[in-house]
């Protein structure tokens, strides 16, 4: 990871407290906040090319889109971290049918996908170092 700017406040020090104000923090090592709030917080969002299996870097991405022409094998991420979260937006193509095949281990055992044309599901999955826990949210209009 490379060095980033950043303002970080704490309630720990007292609400609003600057501790660190534009500063280069080294993020090539692990840094523990406690008591930590954020603002305007987003995820980076990538827009990934169709490819089976499906094996995402989570280093460079959170929130993952593709559009599925096949089916799609998707077993977990590259570059995961001990309590790594990840979420991906799976659309059918026009023809629609695509089926997953996966190893994690999905809430209620459920890992079928829409299958109508331009579908969109959404898999939510959660790393805990030894299993990838899944969820599905199927049907999104």
């Amino acid at each position: 990871m490379a060095a980033a700017a950043a303002v970080i406040t704490t309630a720990a020090a007292g609400v609003g407290t600057k501790l660190i104000s534009n500063q280069t923090l080294d993020t090539t090592s692990d840094v523990t906040f406690n008591n930590v709030a954020l603002k305007g917080f987003k995820e980076t969002k990538v827009s990934a090319s169709y490819a089976t299996p499906f094996a995402p870097d989570v280093s460079t991405a959170t929130v993952w889109t593709m559009t599925l022409t096949g089916g799609l094998t998707f077993n977990g991420f590259t570059n995961a971290s001990t309590g790594q979260s990840a979420t991906f937006i799976l659309t059918q193509d026009g023809t629609g049918g695509r089926a997953l095949t996966s190893t994690m281990k999905f809430a209620g055992g459920s890992k079928t996908l829409s299958t109508a044309g331009t579908s969109t599901d959404i898999i939510s999955v959660f790393y805990d170092g030894s299993n990838y826990w899944a969820s599905l949210a199927k049907g999104y209009a």
